[in-house]
């Protein structure tokens, strides 16, 4: 998908599998009880974006905004996370394991 610009969307109890996002925005815009298999975000940005009961694997968020973004109860096994900018989210009950961080921006992050 490129170009993609959603605004208040709801992508709830979904389940993504190969799948490559690039150059999108989405803004108010809710991926709740997802899970995500092998999926790409790149050169992408988020506002106000809720990731709450996400399972994320083998994945990758590189060169993303993400601004405002709650992301609660959610698990990350081996996902990359590079070049990004985490601005203003909020990270609650997160458990990451084999995963990279690396190159990331923080600013108001709790």
């Amino acid at each position: 998908m490129w170009n993609l610009q959603p605004s208040k969307c709801l992508v709830a109890n979904c389940i993504w599998t190969n799948v490559t996002i690039t150059n999108c925005t989405f803004t108010r815009c809710t991926f709740r009880n997802c899970t995500f298999n092998n999926v790409h975000f790149l050169d992408s940005n988020f506002t106000d974006a809720d990731f709450s009961d996400v399972t994320m694997r083998s994945s990758m968020f590189a060169q993303t905004n993400i601004t405002a973004t709650s992301i609660r109860n959610s698990r990350f096994e081996s996902v990359t996370w590079y070049n990004n900018s985490l601005d203003r989210c909020i990270f609650d009950s997160v458990h990451s394991t084999k995963s990279n961080w690396s190159h990331i921006h923080y600013l108001g992050v709790s």
